[in-house]
């Protein structure tokens, strides 16, 4: 048992195995307190009211500012503004930038950036003709000795500004902020950081670092979500135009002017988030009192996970992306947190969720809002899971059991399909024929899943030179192609006599399509369009299990399916 599990309620009403803490934290149950607080205790407005809970609600509020900047090495309180999060941080800063305070013509990104911290410098780019350049990792995402000098190379005098992470959160790697900030400085770039991967795993300082920005999130950090933190250096700040208007940022307005409140408050525009800001704040001394323990917890976590995934790794059947998967990691572990990404060449990164969420353990897979890292990789997606201070090692050991039984069925199924396509065919047999039906009267999540990558084999397959981008359908988690042909390409026939082919990568997604097109086969083709394929997959109970990410690509097929039919009619 963690010596940190306790402090998390999450735990007490949930047996799932929680390995996504890089997405989003657990609450600590200091910081929910401190919340509950004040909502039951002094529930009020700050900077307004002369009553006592007013006056209590603004000091609790004032405070919560000290403490945040004493956890992150500020000189003082004032250098620190409430936001809703990094997002909000760094689009405060890029929508704030005045360009004639800047030098140089490129903005310098980390290839591995969050798009949190990529599309805010692009539009900003795009509006004052800046160019963008990205810090190139090497092999499989790593960053060592060779990265870091060219890293450093690249910081020039037409270097305008430098954005990057402390912490990737698709890779884990810590990235050597102190350097480049320094150099940033002797050529006067001004420098980004985006810290909200490494407040609850590592010490931050700013005032070390020498950063002119940085940004965290709180619900990364065991504190609620819509809530976060930018440092930034005082005549930074300054210089910084508001980009939000309202109640409170002002000293005084007339009908034609207004003038700015000092800073922080003339970032902080209308009713502040309150009670986040008092629970990051319980959340930030919660972390300061245990970090060093917090730190030989995720440490050992770590390498007894790396333990026993190695031998899959050595053999080639997965492939660790990262620092965490170097042999440098063993004698220099503060080269990334205790987070590991990894994808099997051969089985999709959705797939690889669904499975874990079958067996109760919870990952992320995807392109973990880091496309063009991806595209980098060369690979469609990962799968990540990150380890916090409430991890224990039965979590590890249940991620590690799923695995092999991932690459056990895996087995199985191409053994199924290739030696023994007699027995696979009279296992079939068995269920029922209709895909709803089958699907339908499937007890729970893990027989509905293992039914849809059964069935993924019934989907009439679209071939590979009809998989083009004009038969592609955007807006999915994984890539899905879709075409409405005959059978025999020769003959030119109207559309009820056609056929849905379709194709994705992902076999649980092949086994949704295939759902969704025996429901459209069952139809007259004119009444495709009427279909509410949402209440279908409800009525077959597959929506309570669907991310509002895959309604969503459900709808982009439905939709196409229907262009289709009307076109070809």
């Amino acid at each position: 048992m963690s010596l940190f599990k306790a402090l998390f309620p999450f735990f007490d009403a949930s047996n799932e195995v929680y390995l996504d803490s890089a997405a989003t934290s657990q609450r600590v149950n200091a910081s929910l307190l401190a919340m509950q607080e004040y909502y039951c205790q002094y529930n009020a407005n700050v900077h307004r009211g002369g009553y006592v809970s007013a006056r209590l609600a603004s000091n609790k509020y004032e405070d919560a500012r000290t403490v945040v900047a004493e956890f992150l090495g500020a000189a003082d309180a004032s250098q620190i503004i409430f936001t809703s999060g990094t997002t909000d941080a760094i689009n405060l800063i890029a929508n704030g930038l005045n360009i004639a305070d800047l030098q140089g013509s490129e903005i310098l990104l980390f290839e591995s950036e969050h798009h949190a911290n990529l599309l805010p410098w692009q539009h900003f780019a795009a509006k004052y003709s800046l160019s963008l350049t990205r810090i190139k990792l090497g092999d499989n995402g790593t960053f060592n000795q060779q990265e870091r000098k060219a890293a450093l190379a690249s910081i020039t005098r037409n270097v305008a500004i430098v954005a990057m992470a402390h912490v990737s959160n698709a890779l884990g790697n810590i990235y050597p902020v102190t350097e480049l900030c320094k150099r940033a400085a002797e050529v006067g770039a001004l420098s980004v950081i985006d810290g909200t991967q490494a407040p609850a795993h590592i010490t931050v300082d700013v005032s070390a670092i020498h950063c002119d920005f940085y940004a965290i999130s709180g619900h990364k950090m065991y504190a609620g979500t819509g809530i976060g933190a930018l440092y930034g250096k005082k005549h930074c700040l300054e210089k910084l135009t508001p980009s939000k208007l309202g109640g409170e940022m002002i000293s005084h307005v007339t009908w034609d002017a207004y003038v700015l409140q000092p800073v922080p408050g003339r970032f902080e525009a209308g009713t502040p988030n309150i009670a986040g800001a008092i629970g990051l704040a319980a959340a930030a001394t919660f972390i300061q009192a245990n970090l060093q323990r917090i730190q030989e917890t995720e440490l050992a976590l770590a390498l007894y996970l790396l333990d026993k995934i190695n031998p899959l790794a050595r053999s080639q059947k997965l492939v660790i992306l990262g620092n965490i998967g170097t042999p440098e990691y063993f004698t220099k572990e503060s080269s990334a947190i205790a987070l590991l990404s990894f994808y099997i060449p051969k089985i999709h990164a959705n797939d690889i969720a669904a499975h874990f969420a079958s067996h109760g353990v919870a990952i992320r897979a995807g392109h973990h809002c880091a496309m063009p890292l991806m595209q980098s990789l060369s690979i469609e997606g990962c799968a990540r899971i990150s380890v916090a201070c409430y991890t224990t090692y039965q979590d590890i050991d249940a991620f590690v059991v799923s695995l092999y039984q991932l690459f056990q069925e895996s087995a199985n199924d191409d053994r199924k399909a290739i030696t023994k396509p007699k027995q696979f065919a009279k296992s079939l047999s068995a269920l029922p024929t209709n895909i709803g039906d089958a699907v339908s009267q499937a007890p729970d999540w893990n027989a509905k899943h293992r039914l849809l990558l059964i069935h993924s084999k019934s989907l009439a397959t679209l071939p590979t030179h009809q998989r083009t981008v004009a038969t592609e359908i955007t807006g999915c988690e994984a890539r899905v192609w879709m075409s409405l042909i005959h059978s025999d390409e020769k003959q030119a026939i109207n559309a009820s006599k056609r056929k849905l082919y379709a194709y994705s990568e992902s076999k649980v997604i092949r086994g949704i399509l295939a759902l969704i097109i025996e429901k459209v086969n069952q139809l007259p083709y004119e009444e495709v369009s009427r279909l509410d394929i949402h209440q279908y997959l409800n009525q077959v109970g597959l929506s309570h299990y669907f991310s509002q990410g895959r309604r969503d690509g459900i709808s982009q097929v439905i939709q196409a399916i229907c262009k289709k039919y009307t076109q070809a009619s």
